[in-house]
């Protein structure tokens, strides 16, 4: 069996996609401001849901309250290789 090899993505604020881009993580989206946090960050769990290559989602906290029905379905799908890790703001 071949082994796919899987990327590593991170949805966060400026500090916590910076400490990750430190370990070599590339594929990244920073939520900045205050203005529609949840609708930047539900487009951005969007476009990596989209991606095939993304294995891991590291998501804050305080972001993944604005998308919980997108990572419900995520977590209840079958044969789903994308793992989301919530980390403490």
């Amino acid at each position: 069996m071949p082994v796919k090899h899987l990327d590593i993505a991170v949805i966060g604020d400026e500090e916590l996609v910076n400490a990750v881009r430190l370990a070599g993580v590339s594929k990244y989206y920073t939520i900045k401001g205050n203005h529609d946090v949840g609708e930047d960050v539900r487009k951005a769990l969007t476009q990596l849901l989209a991606e095939p290559d993304v294995g891991i989602l590291i998501i804050s906290e305080d972001y993944a309250h604005y998308v919980e029905d997108l990572v419900s379905e995520v977590r209840k799908k079958k044969g789903t290789t994308l793992v989301i890790v919530e980390v403490p703001s």
